[in-house]
């Protein structure tokens, strides 16, 4: 959906990206780097907060796991 994000957990945990992506209609992706995003964490808090709620949606049990220890 418009302004949804992928990735996130990669980002957040500093772990390597596991996600598969495929569109049924055109999209328009962007990278977001690491660097970058520790900046984002510093100065746009509102956005990093909104991809920590993010990681909540998924289900699968190593998720959970990691949310469990974080949270």
């Amino acid at each position: 959906t418009f302004g949804d994000f992928f990735g996130e957990i990669s980002l957040i945990h500093d772990v390597l990206t596991t996600a598969t992506i495929s569109s049924m209609t055109y999209s328009i992706v962007t990278k977001l780097s690491s660097c970058t995003f520790k900046k984002i964490q510093i100065y746009a808090t509102d956005i990093y907060d909104r991809m920590v709620q993010h990681t909540f949606k998924y289900k699968d049990e190593w998720t959970l796991f990691k949310i469990k220890l974080l949270y």
